[in-house]
């Protein structure tokens, strides 16, 4: 099929003419607020309102996607730090016996907090 322009469209295919490589089309519901907020601040930005929601949804990815035993032993250790030495007394296995390591094991580039005083 051709057309006056002399374009030739037998073998056209409906749908997007570029695909992007490493994306995928989804259609999802934002509240209109939400949208309108990312707009209004993409047009003060100089950015697209999609390329403002992406990085919003990757810094949101990053700050969250640590998994719960990191934070879980991160609170440990605080509370751990602030407890008074004396108190550990308690904690040995029986009177006389040397008391259990009872802070775990930092990992790598991790900061011991001070007790707080």
């Amino acid at each position: 099929m051709k057309t006056k322009e002399g374009f030739d469209f037998s073998k056209a295919k409906r749908g997007s003419v570029i695909s992007h490589a490493g994306e995928t089309r989804i259609t999802i519901h934002l509240p209109d607020d939400v949208l309108m907020a990312f707009r209004l601040r993409s047009e003060s930005a100089g950015i697209g309102y999609q390329t403002m929601i992406h990085e919003a949804l990757r810094v949101y990815l990053e700050n969250t996607g640590k998994p719960f035993e990191d934070t879980l032993r991160r609170v440990i250790r605080e509370e751990l730090c602030a407890v008074p030495d004396r108190t550990t007394e308690a904690i040995s296995d029986a009177p006389g016996r040397p008391v259990r390591n009872t802070v775990p094991a930092m990992r790598k580039g991790e900061k011991r907090i001070p007790p707080a005083t």
